[in-house]
């Protein structure tokens, strides 16, 4: 039987389990993040950067607490799921209500690279985030496989009594020149195939998934996936896989499944340990997603105002050399009009005050930049309206500390509604 663990990030404990293997679990997270993709940029926190211990929970006393991640652990029978913690004072959010905030939040991103941007209705009744992804693997993967089935070009290397394609000269020389087989060819050529490295690819996630699934759906569907690509051969694949693959651009519908295989290859790690167990893990930074959210948003919804991301061409001061020193880098530059930080935080009205270091760093950055508006922007707990809304005064350079709802109720009016609340902002600069 699974014990569920719900939590929100960065908020609340919850007991494990009784018998919760603690040690177990530490030692896979520690691998998890290991071997997580490096998604991170220079200006992240070091520690986090070089630390080789997980940072995505704190457990002591027989509770967990979950860190700024969001996502799903599924670890021997118990499953976590981890909520952005802007949801944990609206109750009225369904699961699938916040996740369909989440991909509407990582459609706006370029370093999380989701590969859907929205979710079909027939994911109404998920409950579970698990399940939830793996419906929206099943569903897409399925009607490519079956409505548009893959046949490409693939090399193959071959002993041959008959010259086809070229010979491989390496393995005909040693293998057969040396031995004085020299009758007998190693060809390469390249066939027209449907059993090649893209569906072996599809094949393979499908039964990883298969493995976790306990939805009667969800393993429908899956199993349909793998029916309809019995013929092709079952491997181990992997994320370096998935970038051999070569795609014609006129179908999007396939990349899009390659760009699912791969989102799910790279970030849900198995545990190999135990052959009777397989652990998986999806977790996202919410720091990182709150930033390109809206990073992106702005770039696509006030391309009037020339908005820049991660904008680096300056540095902060110049060495003896003449060299530049310490480069800058913003969230967002609107060029000439402001700078804005975003800081994943919800704490930072409690004393009346903000980081030092991040107002050291703004005030530096508008002097640099000749500038004389900056911003630090936070998340608001959905619902909610900006409060306490703080203005400093350094010199001539005013530093503005908003509170942005990223929550829309209705999914259908998120981009109008944002639109709106973010015009707030930008407008009054």
């Amino acid at each position: 039987m699974t014990h569920t663990i719900h939590l929100y990030d960065g908020h609340d404990s919850k007991p494990l389990p009784d018998g919760f293997d603690k040690k177990g679990f530490l030692q896979y997270l520690d691998q998890v993040w290991q071997e997580r993709p490096l998604i991170l940029k220079e200006d992240d926190d070091e520690a986090e950067r070089r630390s080789s211990k997980q940072r995505f929970f704190v457990i002591e006393d027989g509770r967990i607490r979950a860190k700024n991640y969001t996502g799903f652990v599924q670890f021997n029978d118990c499953r976590i799921h981890v909520y952005p913690r802007v949801f944990s004072e609206h109750k009225d959010f369904s699961v699938l209500n916040i996740l369909g905030h989440l991909v509407k939040w990582l459609s706006y991103s370029h370093r999380l690279q989701f590969p859907f941007s929205s979710i079909p209705a027939d994911t109404a009744h998920q409950d579970d985030w698990l399940e939830a992804f793996i419906f929206l693997f099943g569903y897409y993967t399925g009607n490519v496989v079956r409505n548009m089935p893959h046949q490409a070009y693939e090399e193959v290397t071959e002993q041959m009594g008959f010259l086809r394609g070229q010979i491989a000269m390496q393995p005909y020389i040693t293998e057969n020149l040396a031995k004085g087989r020299h009758h007998s060819l190693y060809c390469r050529y390249e066939p027209f195939i449907y059993d090649n490295l893209y569906n072996r690819i599809i094949k393979y996630t499908s039964q990883l998934l298969l493995g976790f699934t306990r939805e009667s759906r969800n393993t429908l569907m899956l199993k349909e996936v793998i029916f309809v690509l019995d013929e092709v051969t079952d491997t181990h694949c992997t994320v370096p896989d998935c970038n051999k693959v070569k795609l014609n651009r006129l179908y999007p519908e396939k990349e899009q499944v390659l760009q699912l295989c791969r989102w799910f290859l790279q970030m849900l790690q198995t545990d190999t340990s135990q052959s009777e167990k397989q652990n998986l893990c999806l977790l996202l930074p919410m720091e990182l997603i709150f930033e390109e959210y809206i990073a992106g948003f702005l770039v696509e919804h006030f391309d009037s105002l020339k908005p820049r991301t991660q904008a680096q061409d300056m540095f902060l001061a110049e060495n003896a050399k003449g060299s530049g020193v310490f480069k800058m880098i913003h969230d967002i530059l609107i060029p000439g009009k402001l700078i804005i930080d975003t800081k994943y935080k919800f704490d930072l009205y409690e004393k009346k005050g903000i980081n030092q270091h991040d107002m050291y760093q703004m005030v530096s950055y508008l002097y640099k930049r000749e500038m004389n508006q900056g911003m630090l922007l936070y998340p608001a707990l959905a619902g909610t309206e900006s409060k306490n809304e703080v203005d400093f005064k350094v010199l001539d350079k005013l530093i503005q500390v908003r509170a942005i709802d990223i929550t829309e109720e209705s999914l259908d009016l998120f981009d109008l509604k944002q639109k709106e609340k973010m015009a707030t902002f930008v407008n009054n600069m």
